[in-house]
């Protein structure tokens, strides 16, 4: 079975905010937090098998 990487919408706008804050501080390198983000994904996507699917209810008080 092949897995679909669905970003939310509240995600990309925290990468873009993101993105903003890092490009106030430095010219281009918010460009390089999104590089990084890409890249990140891009792991995530190649290695779907390889990964465990955790799913964790915060609202609770679950400990493990």
């Amino acid at each position: 079975m092949i897995y679909q990487l669905i970003i939310s919408r509240e995600a990309e706008l925290d990468i873009q905010d993101g993105f903003e804050w890092y490009e106030q501080r430095s010219s281009g390198l918010g460009s390089e937090f999104v590089r990084v983000v890409d890249s990140s994904l891009a792991l995530i996507i190649y290695f779907q098998y390889h990964l465990q699917k955790i799913f964790w209810d915060y609202g609770s008080n679950n400990t493990g």
